[in-house]
């Protein structure tokens, strides 16, 4: 398939699309936006996109603030951790949407995290910005039943990704992080088979535990770890 790249760096969207071109030989495009910003940003990306035939929309954008008591967070990263979390999936899939019932196929894939299921303190805001995208994703789902349309929540724990880098030696050993490679593999291989996936074994038996424990007890769990992550 080919590609296009949305992101806010215009160098790193030039590099990944010219690999991509050099080892796929696909066609490669990029738009260089800043998901923090508001509303506005929409009619640019929409006027981009809207003569092309978008078979797959990845809404993988993502953001958390700095990990601490939720008053501590400043206005700046409360606002962006909503934008780029939350605006962007919705807007996204709006502007897709048309056009894939229109021809009757296409699949949004919103990138969602473990987080989603159980609040965590100390990740507040980002937990919380998670279960959206967790019920809007299952909810549209079921909506474009019918219409040769899908809707998919990929709801994975901890990732080796630039997000986690500086996190990641002070990581408990129970909490199991996968490589991205691993979670793009099995995503794909998900595609049109579920409605809901964590993206591989270790994330899957994190749920199922979470599952066995009443709901506040969970909380406790999930905020202990989170609290051990950062140290504090």
């Amino acid at each position: 398939m080919h590609i296009m790249l949305l992101s806010r760096s215009e160098p790193k969207l030039m590099k990944v699309a010219n690999e991509i071109h050099e080892r796929y030989n696909v066609q490669t495009r990029w738009v260089a936006v800043d998901f923090s910003q508001g509303p506005e940003i929409y009619k640019t990306i929409s006027d981009q996109i809207q003569d092309l035939d978008i078979g797959i929309l990845v809404n993988n954008v993502g953001y958390y603030p700095a990990v601490q008591s939720f008053h501590r967070n400043t206005e700046e990263e409360i606002i962006s951790t909503i934008n780029i979390n939350i605006l962007s999936t919705v807007m996204m899939s709006r502007i897709v949407l048309p056009g894939m019932k229109n021809r009757r196929r296409g699949i949004i894939v919103n990138i969602s995290s473990i987080g989603c299921y159980r609040p965590a303190a100390f990740l507040n805001m980002y937990s919380s910005a998670k279960s959206f995208v967790t019920n809007f994703s299952l909810a549209l789902n079921h909506e474009l039943r019918g219409k040769g349309v899908k809707c998919q929540a990929v709801v994975p724990g901890m990732t080796h990704t630039n997000m986690i880098k500086h996190l990641e030696e002070d990581i408990p050993w129970y909490v199991g992080v996968t490589t991205v490679d691993s979670l793009a593999k099995f995503g794909v291989f998900s595609l049109g088979k579920t409605a809901h996936t964590t993206g591989g074994w270790k994330h899957t038996l994190q749920v199922c535990w979470q599952d066995l424990v009443p709901h506040t007890l969970g909380t406790v769990i999930i905020s202990y770890v989170t609290r051990k992550a950062i140290g504090k």
